[in-house]
């Protein structure tokens, strides 16, 4: 084998010996076998007697140990110094309701004008807060009351929704989805006013002739 390679070989294997060993002792041993040629490398000496050439003890280094990282504790708030995380709302309602129309009713209104009873616990807004009113998806009226009338619906299927917001807009709490059917009237189906009877002809002459 070249003497080259040969170097290059028990770099290789010195590194990984002195890796594998720091932490179980602190001296190696490097000796060659003169039958093979190769260079041999143990944390023990070769036995008393043992043909070997070359052999060499290795003060191998202490391993360093690091430290692991700690990031030091944050210092306690007070109460009175405590502030919010950025971007959190509170939320004064624990759940909001439509009352009115009642889930999957019928309605007969032939005006179209429906009047929505909003339910919320608890039961009053706080000061600058809202409802909006959705109705089939669609934001209709946003008004700081509980009872919304909608005016001059079309006839049909519809879906309600209540959400209360704050002054700023955020939603604070969201009601489940009503539907409700609404009936109206319709000249197409109005009933045609019976026939009048058709005059009598009147006779010529006195009566009684």
């Amino acid at each position: 084998m070249p003497v080259r390679a040969v170097s290059r070989l028990a770099i290789g294997v010195l590194l990984i010996l002195a890796t594998r060993l720091a932490a179980a002792a602190d001296t190696a041993y490097r000796w060659i076998d003169p039958s093979t040629g190769a260079m041999v490398f143990s944390d023990s000496p070769p036995p008393e007697g043992w043909p070997v050439r070359d052999l060499e003890q290795i003060e191998l280094p202490q391993p360093r140990v690091v430290p692991a990282f700690r990031s030091p504790p944050e210092p306690e708030q007070s109460p009175e110094r405590r502030e919010p995380a950025q971007g959190s709302v509170s939320v004064p309602y624990r759940r909001v309701w439509i009352e009115y129309p009642p889930h999957d009713q019928s309605i007969r209104e032939n005006a179209g004008n429906v009047t929505v009873r909003i339910g919320l616990q608890p039961p009053q807004l706080r000061p600058g807060d809202a409802v909006v009113l959705y109705l089939d998806g669609q934001p209709m009226v946003r008004a700081g009351r509980l009872d919304i009338r909608l005016e001059n619906l079309d006839r049909g299927t519809h879906k309600l929704q209540a959400v209360v917001v704050d002054p700023s807009g955020n939603v604070l709490v969201r009601s489940e989805p009503v539907t409700f059917t609404l009936h109206r009237y319709s000249r197409l189906f109005r009933t045609a006013p019976a026939p009048l009877p058709a005059p009598q002809p009147q006779r010529s002459g006195p009566p009684g002739k």
